[in-house]
């Protein structure tokens, strides 16, 4: 049956990716992506550069500096930045173990879409970057920069994937006063809004008592078009691949009383037809949260999220107001009373009529 990449949790990527059928490894590597196995050798430098960051005290001017030179050619943080790689806001940074590995080895697990696609044309030129859009007519791809591409297909010689992601290796090759700025500043922006206190760097160094391992891929994964924020608290943020019924649920929570956990993306409304947002949501047994809806930046919908009248809740928001507009869409785990304020997340879907 047909189904979309964004519902396979990593673990599931890997076990598919070492199948001992060669039939179901090539298919799985068709339809959802690339993955390699761990490198002692990468490993290795892992752990060096590891103990890099942890010598010293990091500059956060020079951090940032280096961060939009550097990282925000393909990624954003916290708005700023292009969107050539994953959004670094809500995934990838939440330990260093976490961030070392994506930045030092990125091309360990390729998620689909951001496989680095490579074209030849009859000109001899060549065009490398992520395939974002494609058509009976052409392919358009994007780049670093970012820089996009678009090539008719009548003018393509050969066309393949190949072994690595857009993102290159070697930034381990940076001086190590430079590597450490920029770690600690991708690791903790000021935009999160979190003092760097002993705390603080003890759990994002990985020496806090919170031993959950959580699946960052898989929440990546989880609908690409969505940007996850959630706090780390209980198992959250992770995905429940069979839940009450449903399958590769989300699981959120708040940050704190004033800042909800969340999901965001902009959403193109078409100036014809109506277009409506619906999903399922549900909270924890004995739990309950708050559900805000905010289009265009403007609060649409409010409302309590608990099993009063069963598990779950179906909603379903109009955006027809706001065709022929690119608007920003966030939908929020808001806190109830920060006791089980743990949001459940069906699938989310955009619908035009």
């Amino acid at each position: 049956r047909n189904f979309s990449p964004a519902d396979v949790p990593a673990s599931v990527i890997r076990s598919l990716a070492n199948h001992r059928k060669d039939d179901i490894k090539a298919r799985a590597q068709k339809s959802i992506g690339r993955f390699r196995e761990p490198n002692a050798s990468m490993d290795r430098l892992i752990d060096e550069k590891r103990q890099v960051v942890l010598e010293g005290e990091p500059d956060p001017v020079n951090g940032r500096q280096l961060t939009e030179m550097v990282c925000l050619v393909c990624h954003q943080l916290h708005g700023k930045g292009a969107n050539v790689g994953p959004d670094l806001t809500g995934v990838g940074r939440s330990t260093l173990d976490a961030l070392l590995a994506n930045v030092i080895n990125p091309n360990q697990l390729i998620g689909a879409g951001y496989e680095n696609t490579v074209i030849e044309t009859k000109d001899e030129r060549s065009v490398s970057g992520r395939l974002v859009e494609e058509t009976d007519s052409y392919v358009k791809l994007l780049a670093a920069g970012p820089r996009e591409e678009v090539i008719s297909k009548s003018d393509i010689q050969t066309r393949a994937i190949t072994e690595n992601s857009v993102m290159p290796e070697g930034l381990e090759q940076m001086g190590d006063k430079d590597f450490r700025d920029m770690i600690w500043f991708i690791l903790n922006p000021p935009e999160d809004q979190r003092p760097l206190t002993a705390a603080l760097r003890r759990e994002l160094v990985g020496e806090a008592p919170d031993s959950v391992q959580r699946d960052y891929e898989s929440i990546s994964l989880w609908n690409p078009d969505w940007q996850v924020e959630s706090s780390e608290k209980g198992n959250a943020p992770t995905i429940e691949p069979d839940w009450e019924d449903a399958k590769n649920v989300l699981v959120t929570h708040p940050f704190w009383h004033q800042r909800g956990a969340a999901l965001l993306r902009k959403v193109n409304i078409p100036a014809q037809g109506k277009t409506f947002l619906r999903f399922k949501v549900a909270s924890a047994p004995e739990g309950q949260w708050v559900l805000r809806v905010f289009a265009d930046l403007k609060l649409v919908q409010r409302q309590s999220v608990s099993r009063q009248k069963g598990v779950w809740n179906m909603v379903e928001i109009d955006l027809t107001p706001f065709a022929g507009k690119e608007i920003p869409v966030r939908l929020e785990n808001y806190a109830y009373d920060m006791k089980n304020d743990f949001g459940y997340w069906g699938a989310v879907k955009l619908i035009t009529k």
